[in-house]
């Protein structure tokens, strides 16, 4: 009894022994199963995301051909403008030279002028020298004219007193008065008055002659006046004609100074016009460098689209191929310690540390803050118009925890993200990655295996932020470029 009491213990331990392995072994086969299904998805991810990478190369290709065609049209516009600018330079010193040439007619003009003014105050004076010449020419023929009457009335008086002479014996009659004297002082005075007569007939002859010779003097005076009168006609004459002919001259000068002037306001025109065709065209090209930078600044965020998405691709891959052959050697492991230990239950150790999680959602709250911008489809400045995540924000220095174990598929800087950390996770057989964005700092580094709850680094405002903040996304199975895998973080009770 006790001996076939034995054997169906016995074989009750076998019995279960088996049992056991066959259940390790089915569910080793379908953890295993299950993760090379998962493996098979990202492997097709994989092919879209390279599939978007194609495309995005083919953008990249046509942005390079329109950076290329807008290369182009700058070094045309800068041809133009080069053009231009030559045309203004060679109209600038064609304008000096017209302004030189009408600074040189206008001294002339200003030449002329002061010898025309010249002439004018010299004919002028000429004129007043002639008007008092013939004045003095007036007044020396009323002089001649008394002058004559007198000489011609003292002519008379003479010419009577030499018939008395003539007539009386001249000197002997004198001598016949003086020597009648009755007394000495009869003869004193009849001498005397003899003297006053001789004297008196000598100073009318003096007189005569003076004025005779007065007369002759201001009869040439006159001439000479007239002659000066004349002279000064003629040099009048002459220098109005030559004021004429300056005048002439003058005319003609400002006439050719005003088409100058003209020809010189029309070539400014003509310049202000090639100013606003340089700034037109300086202005194309400033369009043109913006629109060139704007392109390169596209070609550069797609090759870093490109890098950064590629990159992604390969440690998400490498992440996931690490986490499936951890659960293989996890399973394996098992499967030893089962085989070895038939009489123990199957109630030990329930899988990997990685993926061990504190919630019944396997996800814990990554920060402290508050939600300052929810999941899904949003209308703001400066954001997309898709939001394939949640914004936890607060200020001061903000830890930032890992919402699950797993393992860290990327920890770099992106022009988007900022400093940003992806994790990859395997929870009840499903997997997730989880993203972790605008950091102020990171602690983790690539490759690393993180336990839930583990220090990631600081909140942040790197990238394309505006505001200290905590991006947070989840994907369910791998993350893509086009957030296809994104779901809402408040599914999973992180709100």
């Amino acid at each position: 009894m006790k001996k076939n009491t034995v054997k169906l213990f016995l074989a009750a331990i076998l019995f279960v022994g088996i049992f056991q392995l066959s259940t390790v072994t089915d569910v080793s086969a379908k953890s295993i199963s299950d993760l090379q299904k998962e493996k098979s998805q990202v492997n097709e991810q994989h092919k879209d995301v390279k599939s978007d990478l194609d495309k995005a190369k083919d953008r990249l290709n046509e942005i390079k051909q329109k950076q290329k065609n807008t290369q182009n049209e700058i070094n045309k516009l800068d041809e133009k403008a080069s053009n231009t600018q030559n045309q203004i330079d060679k109209k600038i010193n064609e304008l000096k030279e017209k302004e030189n040439q009408i600074n040189t007619k206008q001294s002339e003009i200003d030449k002329l002028n002061g010898e025309i003014n010249k002439l004018e105050t010299k004919i002028s004076e000429l004129q007043a020298e002639i008007k008092q010449l013939k004045e003095e020419i007036e007044q020396l023929k009323a002089e001649i004219k008394e002058q004559e009457a007198s000489i011609e009335k003292r002519e008379d008086l003479l010419k009577n007193r030499l018939q008395s002479l003539q007539k009386n014996g001249g000197d002997i009659q004198y001598l016949e008065v003086i020597l009648g004297s009755k007394n000495f002082g009869d003869f004193i005075n009849r001498t005397v008055a003899v003297n006053k007569i001789m004297e008196q007939d000598n100073q009318i002859l003096e007189t005569h002659i003076q004025e005779k010779k007065d007369l002759e003097n201001n009869k040439q005076q006159v001439e000479k006046n007239k002659t000066k009168v004349e002279e000064n006609k003629v040099q009048v004459e002459k220098d109005k004609e030559t004021v004429t002919a300056q005048r002439d001259q003058v005319a003609s000068e400002k006439k050719q100074l005003e088409s100058q002037k003209a020809s010189l306001a029309a070539e400014k025109t003509k310049l202000d016009n090639l100013f606003v065709k340089l700034e037109d065209q300086l202005g194309m090209k400033d369009t043109q460098m913006a629109k060139l930078d704007k392109q390169e600044e596209e070609a550069h965020n797609h090759q870093m689209s490109l890098a950064e998405k590629e990159e992604n691709l390969r440690s998400q891959k490498a992440a996931f191929d690490k986490l499936i052959a951890q659960q293989k050697e996890e399973e394996r492991r098992k499967k030893e310690e089962q085989q070895s230990s038939s009489n123990k239950s199957n109630s030990g150790n329930s899988g990997s540390n990685i993926e061990q999680t504190s919630s019944s959602s396997g996800f814990i709250r990554p920060s402290a803050g508050y939600l300052s911008s929810g999941f899904g489809h949003r209308s703001c400045s400066g954001c997309s118009s898709f939001h394939p995540g949640v914004d936890l924000a607060q200020g001061g220095i903000v830890p930032i925890k890992a919402a699950a174990s797993g393992i860290v598929s990327r920890s770099y800087y992106s022009n988007s993200y900022g400093h940003v950390v992806f994790i990859s996770h395997i929870i009840n057989g499903q997997k997730y990655t989880t993203v972790y964005a605008h950091m102020r700092n990171r602690a983790v580094s690539t490759g690393q295996t993180v336990s839930q709850g583990q220090y990631l680094g600081n909140m942040g405002n790197t990238g394309q932020s505006f505001g200290q903040h905590l991006h947070f996304e989840i994907h369910r199975g791998g993350w893509n470029a086009s957030k296809s895998n994104a779901v809402n973080p408040a599914n999973f009770g992180i709100r």
